[in-house]
């Protein structure tokens, strides 16, 4: 699992928190459109080492940039082109071409990328769906060329160059205006002439010669000893520190030395990952993916256009059609990438189970901005049984804890901001070892909420990382001793009923007429069987039939 990042940080944990975390954060994901202001590719380059570098990030650390925020979308503000897409991202909106695209993406230097994808939803209508898969396919094209390009480093010495030039456009225009003068002075003819042009001529004659003398002198200076030489060496450092930050050529000439030393350009060992789009129908995205097919220079697929609407139930039919269009040898040694696949655990089992290798965390952000912690057991008991399970749902047994739509609080995760906590002094998931629940309690954090203190966050995106990297810890050691489906059935069967989405009106009754009761428990179920008798023979609309409707109707779980 890839630790979420916005802007390329994580919204709350610091790198030395990141240490404490166990097991281990192994990946972290980045959004290639946010770099593409504050900051941008040329303060990337500057600053030397790609995102690794200019994020901190740990040795052994393996960046993924994708091409989307998995918990925002960006794309749709405007419409896009065949040219380029448009994007809405934290400083305003950006038309992006695959040029600019790759030009950010050989800034941060990641370990694996997403090529620019022209992204839809799942309910886009089927020629907008057809138009992004033309598109995407027609971009992926221009983004294998400039990998290839920035294979090399003739490229990133062009642009660092460009920098510098852009950076030192005073200096630039004084050497450009003194060139201008020693050349106008070393013109022939400027000392000849009559009368008293003729003596200003001759008068000039020696100036000109001491101009020279100093041009050659300073083109060429005198040998010195090698104390003088560290001498003006460091008397050169302080200038050009009094000067002001900024790179000037040398460190230019320093980094790409060491790149050409190394043999290697910005994105040399960086795997590309092709996105396979076709928004929510699966005879799209099987034509995508079979354009896309195993090339060579291919590292890897992403599935693209998933996790932006389509109901749960439809979402492995989608990933099937993607990867099953592919070659049979396509998918040997390429990982595929799932954005915004991670909604909760039984979304990433059933992803994890269709195909998919990395998936991103923005489960972790989402929990965490609504004041959650996670609860879930990570291991099964050893005397659990799918068949007893399955027995137990036909009797109508509820296993885990019912779910309470005001605190959004089940049988998955606690709800800190209940004043059901104010006096726990109980840790947030007994028996857990994270920073959090080592040191603070359930008291503390829903202290921390209500006086809205940041440290809240920090608590609960420390415990919820650790939390979810155990669970992916778990799911591994499933898939390596053939579990896998008998571990997915127990975290389903761990699932109460699950929590309907009640309308926005609804719920603002609810909450005005005081504390819930027993009318609050037909809300719940959408409305009693009287009502749903009487509300049918009278045909009555508005919110309580919808709520009718949603009682009957399978429900779905809710995202915080």
């Amino acid at each position: 699992m890839l630790l979420y990042t916005r802007r390329g940080a994580p919204l709350s944990l610091t790198p030395d928190l990141l240490t404490t975390i166990a097991p281990p954060v192994q990946g972290v994901q980045v959004d290639v459109m946010q770099f593409m202001e504050n900051p941008d590719p040329r303060v990337l380059r500057e600053h030397g080492g790609g995102a690794h570098g200019f994020l901190a990030l740990g040795e052994g650390s393996v960046v993924v940039a994708s091409n989307r925020d998995p918990s925002m979308y960006e794309y749709g503000a405007r419409p896009s082109t065949d040219k380029e897409v448009y994007v809405q991202i934290h400083s305003g909106g950006h038309t992006v071409s695959p040029q600019r695209y790759m030009e950010a993406v050989a800034a941060l230097r990641p370990d694996l990328y997403v090529t620019m994808c022209d992204e839809v939803t799942a309910d886009a209508k089927p020629k907008r769906v057809a138009t992004s898969v033309r598109r995407t396919a027609a971009w992926l094209a221009t983004c294998l060329e400039a990998h290839a390009v920035h294979q090399g480093t003739a490229l990133l010495k062009q642009q660092l160059q460009a920098d510098v030039d852009a950076l030192r456009p005073r200096d630039r225009a004084q050497s450009q205006k003194k060139a201008k003068k020693v050349s106008r002075r070393n013109e022939p003819g400027q000392g000849q002439g009559h009368g008293r042009e003729q003596g200003k001529g001759r008068g000039r004659e020696p100036m000109v010669q001491d101009a020279a003398a100093e041009e050659a002198r300073t083109a060429e200076p005198e040998p010195q000893s090698a104390a003088d030489g560290a001498a003006a060496a460091a008397e050169a450092g302080r200038g050009k520190e009094e000067a002001g930050p900024g790179p000037g050529p040398g460190a230019v000439g320093e980094e790409v030395d060491e790149l050409e030393g190394a043999g290697e350009g910005p994105l040399a060992g960086s795997l590309l990952l092709a996105p396979l789009a076709g928004g929510g129908l699966a005879a799209e995205r099987a034509k995508a993916a079979a354009a896309v097919g195993a090339r060579p220079e291919i590292g890897g697929y992403a599935l693209c256009g998933l996790g932006t609407g389509e109901a749960p139930e439809a979402r492995p039919g989608l990933i099937a059609a993607s990867l099953d269009a592919l070659p049979p040898s396509a998918l040997d040694l390429r990982p595929v990438f799932g954005p915004g696949l991670g909604g909760s655990p039984e979304e990433v089992l059933a992803a994890v189970e269709a195909g998919v290798d990395l998936i991103d965390s923005s489960y972790v952000a989402q929990l965490t901005a609504a004041g959650c912690a996670l609860t879930f057991p990570l291991q099964p008991p050893p005397d659990w049984q799918p068949a007893a399970a399955e027995a137990g749902a036909a009797e109508g047994a509820q296993p885990g804890v019912p779910a309470d739509p005001v605190t959004s609080a089940d049988d998955t995760k606690i709800n800190l901001w209940s004043p059901v906590y104010r006096l726990d002094k109980g840790p947030l998931l007994p028996g857990c070892a994270c920073f959090a629940c080592a040191r603070h309690s359930r008291a503390y954090v829903h202290h921390l909420l209500n006086a809205h203190e940041m440290t809240a966050d920090v608590l609960l995106e420390a415990h919820n990382t650790a939390h979810m990297q155990g669970f992916m810890q778990a799911v591994r050691e499933a898939i390596a001793g053939g579990r896998l489906a008998r571990y997915r059935a127990w975290i389903a069967s761990r699932r109460s009923v699950p929590l309907a989405a009640l309308p926005r009106k609804l719920v603002a009754k609810r909450r005005a007429s005081g504390p819930a009761g027993a009318g609050a428990e037909e809300d719940e179920g959408g409305a009693s069987e009287a009502s749903e008798a009487s509300d049918a023979e009278a045909g009555v609309g508005g919110d309580a039939d919808r709520v009718g409707q949603q009682g009957q109707a399978p429900a779905k779980w809710v995202r915080v």
